[in-house]
């Protein structure tokens, strides 16, 4: 057994101690050993309990942080879901209007998981409210976001990031894709274009530039976002959800809102994966042109 303590005894006589002595010393290194088993037990759970209830509070705030309702006008609906791996996870995702009438959508993945990537996702969510209105040029402010998060974690750290801008008014849109899973676009005839351009991961290298893609979103079309824990969910034999099965389930289901694909979708990935962690967060974010 491991040592975790020392009992010292002396002898005022001359007279060296006896074999009772020895047994009585031995009893009270139990009984002290037992006292301080139980104080480090005692202690270990109050810090376990703590440790939880920062958690829990951690990951409140964070769900806070995500959009609830779907956003819905006459041109255009949003709705995304995340389900994170742990207690509180990585994955990120927001959507928003300005006061042009434009949309604002995003999803990224914070390397690492619990309560640091959390935090870092929290800081990403300002950074990316406070800078839109000061740079609505989604290039420069993907260049500034990248800047953030390098000052932020010295490079120890990365986040893949999709950002789009689009005008519900004339279906355009305009992107930037930094490093993450490229976004599956639904046209009518039920092909799927795939939004790549973009550049690097954030906080990789400080002053990275990015290229700013464009894209057409038809009327009944669908551009849906989505984080690797929805690709990268395993059944019990290893065999991944897929990319493939991603785009059947996106032609079969086309026809639905976005807040009734993606809890389905959801869903499915976890039946494949047998109602099991799949083992990273998973986030699907919807947009759809009425």
């Amino acid at each position: 057994e491991n040592v975790i303590g020392l009992l010292y005894s002396d002898n005022r006589s001359v007279l060296p101690f006896k074999e009772d002595d020895l047994k009585l010393l031995t009893l009270i290194g139990h009984f002290a050993a037992i006292k301080i088993r139980e104080t480090i037990m005692t202690e270990e759970v109050a810090r376990q309990k703590k440790l939880e209830e920062e958690m829990r509070l951690a990951a409140e705030i964070q769900q806070n942080l995500l959009p609830k309702q779907k956003m819905e006008s006459s041109a255009v609906t949003v709705y995304g879901e995340n389900i994170p791996s742990f207690e509180v996870g990585g994955d990120y995702f927001d959507y928003f209007p300005q006061r042009d009438g434009q949309v604002w959508a995003a999803l990224g993945d914070v390397s690492g998981k619990g309560l640091s990537a959390a935090m870092l996702m929290s800081n990403l969510h300002a950074m990316l409210r406070a800078h839109v209105e000061a740079s609505p040029r989604l290039a420069d402010l993907t260049a500034r976001l990248n800047d953030s998060v390098f000052r932020t974690t010295h490079g120890e750290r990365f986040i893949t990031l999709f950002l789009a801008r689009f005008d519900p008014a004339t279906g355009e849109g305009a992107y930037v894709n930094a490093g993450h899973n490229p976004p599956f676009l639904l046209r009518k005839d039920g092909s799927i274009d795939t939004l790549e351009e973009g550049g690097l991961f954030l906080g990789s290298f400080p002053e990275c530039t990015y290229d700013r893609g464009t894209f057409t979103l038809g009327e009944g079309e669908t551009l849906l976002l989505y984080s690797d824990g929805i690709t990268e969910g395993a059944d019990e034999s290893g065999e991944m959800f897929g990319e493939d099965r991603l785009a059947a389930f996106l032609r079969a289901h086309a026809g639905e809102e976005p807040d009734v694909f993606v809890p389905k979708l959801l869903d499915t990935v976890f039946a494949f994966c047998e109602n099991r962690d799949p083992g990273d967060d998973a986030t699907v974010l919807v947009l759809k042109r009425r």
